[in-house]
């Protein structure tokens, strides 16, 4: 498939083998979804109902990043997770940076909450934040028991505020209040080698 990227009068057409590693991605509430294009350290905007994309946050040529997720608030502000660079970017819709906030290890997974917090899910626990970026708590740790991870890779917050992350290592997904309590589990089936 081919997008366009820039506007109707200078676009340039790129293809799907141009997108490098685009792990996250979220939509908005106009129907725009925003990529986070991990191998180019961009954030692509592509719109809807039409063949146009935009480049709209990029890191430029020689500097290090790798936007690992993509989430939006409830305000429309975009946070992006920089893996690499261990640190979550506030942008607003038109891909400025607002606000940088660093996040204490590698982090695989963000989600916005309808309260306006900011989950991460790192290695081996989940990182609570304001979105002015104050982290307000921390829970988990490496391992197998209920509330225990191995190698959390994606996060995600339902409209009551609970919690749900992949745990990779662990092959399971666990639930988890606001709070951190843990509610339930699905799978878990561990697989040795």
């Amino acid at each position: 498939e081919k997008f366009t990227v820039g506007d109707s009068t200078s676009p340039v057409t790129i293809t799907d083998e141009e997108l490098k590693g685009s792990y996250g991605m979220v939509t908005d509430r106009q129907g725009n979804l925003y990529v986070a294009d991990y191998g180019h350290s961009s954030i692509r905007k592509y719109y809807p109902n039409s063949t146009f994309a935009t480049i709209i946050k990029s890191m430029g040529t020689g500097q290090e990043s790798s936007y690992r997720d993509i989430t939006i608030d409830r305000d429309g502000y975009l946070y992006v997770l920089d893996e690499r660079n261990r640190r979550v970017e506030k942008l607003n819709p038109q891909g400025t940076v607002v606000l940088s906030f660093p996040v204490s290890s590698m982090s695989f997974g963000i989600s916005a909450a309808p309260d306006g917090n900011i989950y991460i899910a790192a290695w081996d626990r989940i990182e609570k934040y304001t979105n002015t970026g104050t982290l307000l708590a921390t829970w988990g740790k490496s391992g197998i028991a209920d509330g225990e991870f191995d190698d959390l890779r994606d996060i995600a917050v339902d409209s009551a505020g609970n919690v749900y992350v992949a745990d990779l290592g662990n092959c399971r997904i666990q639930k988890f209040s606001n709070t951190g309590t843990f509610l339930t589990k699905w799978g878990g089936d561990v697989v040795s080698d």
